[in-house]
Protein backbone atom coordinates (compact mmCIF):
# COMPACT_ATOMS: atom_id res chain seq x y z
CA UNK A 1 0.00 0.00 0.00
CA UNK A 2 2.91 2.39 1.00
CA UNK A 3 4.42 1.76 -2.85
CA UNK A 4 0.92 2.34 -4.02
CA UNK A 5 0.58 5.55 -2.26
CA UNK A 6 3.93 6.56 -3.06
CA UNK A 7 3.85 6.55 -6.88
CA UNK A 8 0.47 7.70 -7.18
CA UNK A 9 1.32 11.29 -5.27
CA UNK A 10 4.48 11.01 -7.38
CA UNK A 11 2.52 10.60 -10.65
CA UNK A 12 0.22 14.28 -9.28
CA UNK A 13 2.88 16.06 -8.26
CA UNK A 14 4.75 15.16 -11.84
CA UNK A 15 1.28 15.40 -13.84
CA UNK A 16 -0.27 18.61 -12.32
CA UNK A 17 2.37 21.50 -14.09
CA UNK A 18 2.03 18.97 -17.59
CA UNK A 19 -1.92 19.51 -17.43
CA UNK A 20 -2.08 23.49 -16.72
CA UNK A 21 0.74 23.52 -19.45
CA UNK A 22 -1.02 21.34 -21.98
CA UNK A 23 -4.50 23.43 -21.32
CA UNK A 24 -2.88 26.30 -22.59
CA UNK A 25 -1.14 24.09 -25.27
CA UNK A 26 -4.67 22.79 -26.44
CA UNK A 27 -5.64 26.56 -26.59
CA UNK A 28 -3.06 27.18 -28.69
CA UNK A 29 -3.48 24.33 -30.47
CA UNK A 30 -7.81 25.38 -30.93
CA UNK A 31 -6.58 28.80 -32.30
CA UNK A 32 -4.28 27.21 -34.69
CA UNK A 33 -0.75 28.33 -33.22
CA UNK A 34 0.66 25.43 -31.14
CA UNK A 35 3.10 26.82 -28.79
CA UNK A 36 6.00 24.99 -28.91
CA UNK A 37 7.56 27.39 -25.87
CA UNK A 38 5.43 26.01 -23.09
CA UNK A 39 9.10 24.01 -21.71
CA UNK A 40 10.69 27.35 -21.60
CA UNK A 41 7.56 29.32 -20.51
CA UNK A 42 6.91 26.93 -17.55
CA UNK A 43 10.60 27.26 -16.26
CA UNK A 44 10.87 30.98 -16.54
CA UNK A 45 7.35 30.93 -14.15
CA UNK A 46 8.91 28.49 -11.61
CA UNK A 47 11.88 31.28 -11.48
CA UNK A 48 9.73 34.28 -11.32
CA UNK A 49 7.53 32.57 -8.83
CA UNK A 50 10.28 31.58 -5.89
CA UNK A 51 12.26 34.78 -6.40
CA UNK A 52 8.92 36.81 -6.49
CA UNK A 53 8.11 34.29 -3.09
CA UNK A 54 11.04 35.14 -1.98
CA UNK A 55 11.44 39.06 -1.75
CA UNK A 56 7.47 39.50 -1.15
CA UNK A 57 7.40 36.80 1.18
CA UNK A 58 4.23 35.08 -0.14
CA UNK A 59 3.45 32.39 -2.38
CA UNK A 60 0.22 34.04 -3.50
CA UNK A 61 2.24 36.36 -4.64
CA UNK A 62 5.02 34.70 -6.14
CA UNK A 63 2.36 32.99 -7.43
CA UNK A 64 0.52 36.17 -8.99
CA UNK A 65 3.88 37.42 -10.33
CA UNK A 66 4.39 33.97 -12.82
CA UNK A 67 1.00 34.77 -13.93
CA UNK A 68 1.71 38.32 -15.07
CA UNK A 69 5.28 37.50 -16.52
CA UNK A 70 3.65 34.30 -18.04
CA UNK A 71 1.36 36.58 -19.93
CA UNK A 72 3.99 38.94 -20.57
CA UNK A 73 6.08 36.17 -21.96
CA UNK A 74 3.22 35.02 -24.20
CA UNK A 75 2.23 38.29 -25.55
CA UNK A 76 5.81 38.45 -26.69
CA UNK A 77 5.37 35.08 -27.98
CA UNK A 78 2.22 36.01 -29.90
CA UNK A 79 4.13 39.24 -31.45
CA UNK A 80 6.60 37.70 -32.55
CA UNK A 81 4.67 35.15 -34.69
CA UNK A 82 1.32 37.71 -35.47
CA UNK A 83 2.84 40.42 -36.13
CA UNK A 84 6.15 39.80 -36.89
CA UNK A 85 5.28 36.65 -39.18
CA UNK A 86 7.99 34.69 -37.49
CA UNK A 87 7.98 31.12 -37.86
CA UNK A 88 5.86 28.89 -34.72
CA UNK A 89 8.55 25.91 -34.84
CA UNK A 90 11.50 28.44 -34.75
CA UNK A 91 10.52 31.15 -32.43
CA UNK A 92 9.19 28.54 -30.17
CA UNK A 93 12.38 26.53 -29.94
CA UNK A 94 14.79 29.91 -29.90
CA UNK A 95 11.98 31.30 -26.62
CA UNK A 96 12.56 27.48 -25.03
CA UNK A 97 16.40 27.99 -24.98
CA UNK A 98 16.26 31.71 -24.27
CA UNK A 99 14.31 31.51 -21.63
CA UNK A 100 16.29 28.46 -19.92
CA UNK A 101 19.65 30.77 -20.34
CA UNK A 102 17.76 33.70 -19.13
CA UNK A 103 16.95 31.87 -15.57
CA UNK A 104 20.42 30.24 -15.19
CA UNK A 105 21.68 34.45 -15.77
CA UNK A 106 19.11 35.65 -13.78
CA UNK A 107 20.00 32.66 -10.72
CA UNK A 108 23.79 34.33 -10.81
CA UNK A 109 22.61 37.67 -11.16
CA UNK A 110 20.08 37.73 -8.24
CA UNK A 111 21.13 35.14 -5.89
CA UNK A 112 24.72 34.65 -6.55
CA UNK A 113 24.30 30.60 -6.82
CA UNK A 114 25.02 28.34 -9.99
CA UNK A 115 22.47 26.12 -10.07
CA UNK A 116 19.91 26.15 -7.62
CA UNK A 117 18.48 28.60 -4.80
CA UNK A 118 16.05 27.53 -1.66
CA UNK A 119 16.56 29.27 1.73
CA UNK A 120 14.35 28.55 5.20
CA UNK A 121 12.50 32.11 4.09
CA UNK A 122 10.80 30.68 0.88
CA UNK A 123 7.24 29.65 1.57
CA UNK A 124 5.70 26.85 -0.15
CA UNK A 125 1.99 27.47 -1.42
CA UNK A 126 -0.07 25.93 1.16
CA UNK A 127 -1.64 22.14 1.22
CA UNK A 128 -5.44 22.46 1.30
CA UNK A 129 -6.68 21.03 4.55
CA UNK A 130 -9.43 17.79 4.28
CA UNK A 131 -10.03 17.63 7.85
CA UNK A 132 -11.57 13.99 8.25
CA UNK A 133 -11.43 13.04 4.92
CA UNK A 134 -7.58 13.22 5.53
CA UNK A 135 -7.88 9.90 7.48
CA UNK A 136 -9.11 7.77 4.74
CA UNK A 137 -7.06 5.22 4.11
CA UNK A 138 -5.28 5.96 0.61
CA UNK A 139 -7.31 8.59 -0.76
CA UNK A 140 -6.32 10.52 2.72
CA UNK A 141 -2.56 10.07 2.63
CA UNK A 142 -2.81 11.04 -1.49
CA UNK A 143 -4.68 13.97 -1.64
CA UNK A 144 -3.82 15.49 1.44
CA UNK A 145 -0.95 16.51 0.60
CA UNK A 146 -1.71 18.38 -2.31
CA UNK A 147 -1.89 22.32 -2.81
CA UNK A 148 -4.47 24.80 -3.43
CA UNK A 149 -3.31 25.24 -6.94
CA UNK A 150 -3.33 21.56 -7.13
CA UNK A 151 -6.75 21.67 -6.48
CA UNK A 152 -7.65 24.58 -8.21
CA UNK A 153 -6.78 22.69 -11.29
CA UNK A 154 -10.24 20.14 -11.44
CA UNK A 155 -12.51 23.50 -12.42
CA UNK A 156 -10.04 24.69 -15.02
CA UNK A 157 -10.35 21.73 -16.66
CA UNK A 158 -14.24 21.59 -16.54
CA UNK A 159 -14.43 25.35 -17.15
CA UNK A 160 -12.38 24.95 -20.23
CA UNK A 161 -13.90 21.69 -21.34
CA UNK A 162 -16.96 23.88 -21.09
CA UNK A 163 -15.83 26.60 -23.47
CA UNK A 164 -14.34 24.94 -25.94
CA UNK A 165 -17.99 23.07 -26.46
CA UNK A 166 -20.33 25.07 -25.62
CA UNK A 167 -19.65 28.69 -25.04
CA UNK A 168 -19.67 31.03 -28.53
CA UNK A 169 -15.41 31.91 -27.13
CA UNK A 170 -14.87 28.28 -27.82
CA UNK A 171 -16.40 28.27 -31.37
CA UNK A 172 -14.82 31.49 -32.05
CA UNK A 173 -11.47 29.44 -31.05
CA UNK A 174 -11.88 27.12 -33.00
CA UNK A 175 -13.00 28.82 -36.19
CA UNK A 176 -9.80 30.40 -35.85
CA UNK A 177 -7.85 27.10 -36.45
CA UNK A 178 -10.24 25.62 -39.14
CA UNK A 179 -10.81 28.95 -40.98
CA UNK A 180 -9.22 32.81 -40.35
CA UNK A 181 -11.06 33.97 -43.15
CA UNK A 182 -14.15 33.18 -42.11
CA UNK A 183 -13.47 34.55 -38.63
CA UNK A 184 -12.44 37.62 -40.24
CA UNK A 185 -15.50 38.05 -42.47
CA UNK A 186 -17.71 37.79 -39.30
CA UNK A 187 -15.79 40.85 -37.87
CA UNK A 188 -13.64 39.83 -35.05
CA UNK A 189 -9.96 40.69 -35.07
CA UNK A 190 -7.96 38.03 -35.98
CA UNK A 191 -4.85 39.14 -34.82
CA UNK A 192 -6.29 39.99 -31.16
CA UNK A 193 -7.62 36.77 -30.69
CA UNK A 194 -4.38 34.89 -31.30
CA UNK A 195 -2.61 37.08 -29.53
CA UNK A 196 -5.15 36.99 -26.67
CA UNK A 197 -4.77 32.94 -26.74
CA UNK A 198 -1.10 32.97 -26.45
CA UNK A 199 -1.34 35.46 -23.13
CA UNK A 200 -3.46 32.64 -21.55
CA UNK A 201 -1.40 30.06 -22.68
CA UNK A 202 1.57 31.86 -21.29
CA UNK A 203 -0.38 32.43 -17.97
CA UNK A 204 -1.15 29.21 -17.38
CA UNK A 205 2.15 27.67 -18.19
CA UNK A 206 3.00 30.45 -15.23
CA UNK A 207 0.83 28.79 -13.02
CA UNK A 208 2.79 25.35 -14.04
CA UNK A 209 6.02 26.89 -13.28
CA UNK A 210 4.73 27.98 -10.22
CA UNK A 211 3.43 24.88 -9.06
CA UNK A 212 6.43 22.94 -10.06
CA UNK A 213 8.83 24.88 -7.56
CA UNK A 214 6.38 25.91 -4.99
CA UNK A 215 4.71 22.72 -4.64
CA UNK A 216 6.17 19.88 -3.54
CA UNK A 217 9.65 21.35 -3.37
CA UNK A 218 10.55 24.89 -2.17
CA UNK A 219 13.35 26.00 -4.48
CA UNK A 220 14.38 26.56 -8.05
CA UNK A 221 17.35 24.74 -9.76
CA UNK A 222 18.44 25.60 -13.13
CA UNK A 223 16.26 23.18 -15.90
CA UNK A 224 13.79 21.79 -13.05
CA UNK A 225 11.25 21.75 -16.04
CA UNK A 226 13.57 18.92 -17.07
CA UNK A 227 11.18 18.16 -20.33
CA UNK A 228 7.33 18.45 -18.75
CA UNK A 229 6.79 21.15 -21.34
CA UNK A 230 7.73 18.69 -23.83
CA UNK A 231 5.68 16.14 -22.46
CA UNK A 232 2.69 18.44 -22.54
CA UNK A 233 3.39 18.99 -25.85
CA UNK A 234 3.59 15.51 -26.84
CA UNK A 235 0.25 14.77 -24.95
CA UNK A 236 -1.40 17.68 -26.41
CA UNK A 237 -0.38 16.09 -29.90
CA UNK A 238 -1.64 12.84 -29.04
CA UNK A 239 -4.91 13.74 -27.70
CA UNK A 240 -5.70 16.92 -29.44
CA UNK A 241 -8.54 19.00 -28.09
CA UNK A 242 -9.88 16.61 -25.54
CA UNK A 243 -9.20 18.07 -21.95
CA UNK A 244 -10.32 14.74 -20.11
CA UNK A 245 -7.76 13.00 -22.13
CA UNK A 246 -4.92 15.46 -21.80
CA UNK A 247 -5.75 14.70 -17.48
CA UNK A 248 -5.31 10.86 -17.91
CA UNK A 249 -2.24 10.88 -20.27
CA UNK A 250 -0.24 13.52 -17.77
CA UNK A 251 -1.38 11.21 -14.88
CA UNK A 252 -0.52 7.70 -17.23
CA UNK A 253 3.16 9.37 -17.59
CA UNK A 254 3.25 10.47 -13.89
CA UNK A 255 2.95 6.96 -13.01
CA UNK A 256 6.06 6.40 -14.73
CA UNK A 257 8.10 9.27 -13.10
CA UNK A 258 6.77 7.40 -9.98
CA UNK A 259 7.87 4.32 -10.65
CA UNK A 260 11.19 5.99 -12.29
CA UNK A 261 11.95 7.36 -8.72
CA UNK A 262 11.46 3.70 -7.19
CA UNK A 263 13.94 2.24 -9.54
CA UNK A 264 16.44 5.00 -8.52
CA UNK A 265 16.18 3.52 -5.05
CA UNK A 266 17.13 0.08 -6.35
CA UNK A 267 20.02 -0.93 -7.89
CA UNK A 268 19.29 0.07 -11.49
CA UNK A 269 21.39 2.58 -13.45
CA UNK A 270 20.42 6.10 -12.39
CA UNK A 271 20.10 7.04 -16.36
CA UNK A 272 17.15 4.41 -17.41
CA UNK A 273 14.65 5.61 -14.41
CA UNK A 274 15.37 9.52 -15.63
CA UNK A 275 14.72 8.13 -18.99
CA UNK A 276 11.28 6.27 -18.85
CA UNK A 277 8.83 8.95 -18.62
CA UNK A 278 10.46 10.10 -21.57
CA UNK A 279 10.98 7.07 -23.85
CA UNK A 280 7.11 5.96 -23.14
CA UNK A 281 6.16 9.49 -24.58
CA UNK A 282 8.29 8.85 -27.57
CA UNK A 283 6.17 5.10 -27.65
CA UNK A 284 3.30 6.77 -27.84
CA UNK A 285 3.99 9.06 -30.60
CA UNK A 286 5.09 6.45 -32.61
CA UNK A 287 2.17 4.31 -31.99
CA UNK A 288 0.09 7.02 -33.07
CA UNK A 289 1.59 8.20 -35.99
CA UNK A 290 1.43 4.37 -36.99
CA UNK A 291 -2.12 4.36 -36.34
CA UNK A 292 -2.23 7.51 -38.65
CA UNK A 293 -0.57 5.90 -41.26
CA UNK A 294 -2.86 2.57 -41.34
CA UNK A 295 -5.79 4.87 -41.22
CA UNK A 296 -4.61 6.63 -44.66
CA UNK A 297 -3.59 3.20 -46.00
CA UNK A 298 -6.69 1.76 -45.80
CA UNK A 299 -8.83 4.89 -47.07
CA UNK A 300 -6.42 4.69 -50.18
CA UNK A 301 -7.25 1.15 -50.75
Amino acid sequence: MDLIVFITSAALAYAIPIVYAGIGGQISLASGDLNIALEGEMLFGAFVAVAATYFLGSPWLGILCAVIVGAALGLLFGILIVSLKGNVFLVGITYNFLLAALTVLLLGMIFGVRGSFSSPDLIGIPKLPLGTFGDIPFLGSVLSSQTYVAWFLIPVVFLWSYVLRSTPLGLRIRALGDNQEAVRSAGLNVDRMRLGVQIVCGMLCGIAGAQLALGALTLFSAGMSAGRGFVALAIVILVGQRPWMLVLAAFAFGITDGIGIKLQQADVPAQFPQMLPYAVTLLALILVALRGHLRTTRRSR
